[in-house]
């Protein structure tokens, strides 16, 4: 990723995972191959911890006030994210995003319930898998 951005000063790199709360992950191998790691949730003092951050913790310590694209690809974590968090309403112009339920079931139920009440105009849909929504 530093290769990528290199040379773009208006980009800063923020090394953690997008999850549900501000806590720690780490990733898991779940017997899926090198595309299918996963990420769980554990202590700071584990071994293999690394900080996970929310959306609006991210908006707010960076001072945005709107996210014009925000592309999710985050391996299964849709579900445990968009279970609990409804922060994109109002913040994101476009979100692409692909869906899992082929690696964890419920995703895409996840998802859809979460932007239900938005005003996110679906245009696409590609699901990675089953679709369960």
């Amino acid at each position: 990723m530093r290769e990528n951005i290199r040379n773009y000063d208006q980009i800063e790199l923020l090394h953690a995972g997008l999850w549900n709360k501000n806590t720690y992950l780490r990733v898991k191998d779940v017997g899926l191959g090198e595309w299918g790691m996963m990420v769980e949730e554990i202590e700071r003092s584990e071994l293999g911890a690394f900080k996970a951050v929310t959306i609006d913790s991210i908006v707010a310590d960076f001072g945005i006030e709107e996210i014009d694209i925000l592309k999710l690809n985050i391996e299964g974590a849709e579900k445990e994210y968009f279970t609990r968090v409804r922060e994109l309403v109002g913040k994101v112009k476009i979100l692409i995003i692909e869906l899992h339920d082929r690696m964890k079931p419920g995703c895409s139920r996840a998802f859809y319930k979460a932007i239900k009440p938005t005003s996110f105009y679906i245009k696409k849909v590609v699901l990675s898998g089953n679709n369960d929504h």
